[in-house]
């Protein structure tokens, strides 16, 4: 009887440390995917910060700017239908 209660004691004891190392082994795993995680982040930021800086600075041309103007100038009238058609429905 007691050999066998010497046995769970350790068997208990071996439990113990085991779960306690796995948890240690699983936080630095965790850690280390939040590190990783992180980083690519930051890469991901940097990539769209240069893809910005790529026609930092460029001028549009004249009919680039008109071709906008014309069509900001259609979505207005777009606009202004849409809110006679609301106004007038009420």
């Amino acid at each position: 009887m007691r050999e066998r209660q010497r046995i769970l004691i350790q068997r208990h004891i071996h439990a113990t440390h085991k779960r306690r190392a796995e948890g240690n082994i699983r936080r630095a795993d965790t850690t280390d995917a939040f590190v990783r995680f992180e980083r690519f982040e930051t890469r991901v930021d940097r990539m769209e910060a240069d893809a910005d800086l790529v026609n930092y600075g460029r001028k549009t041309t004249t009919e680039q700017d008109f071709t906008s103007l014309e069509s900001d100038e259609e979505i207005e009238k777009e606009l202004s239908a849409l809110k006679e058609k609301r106004g007038g429905g009420q």
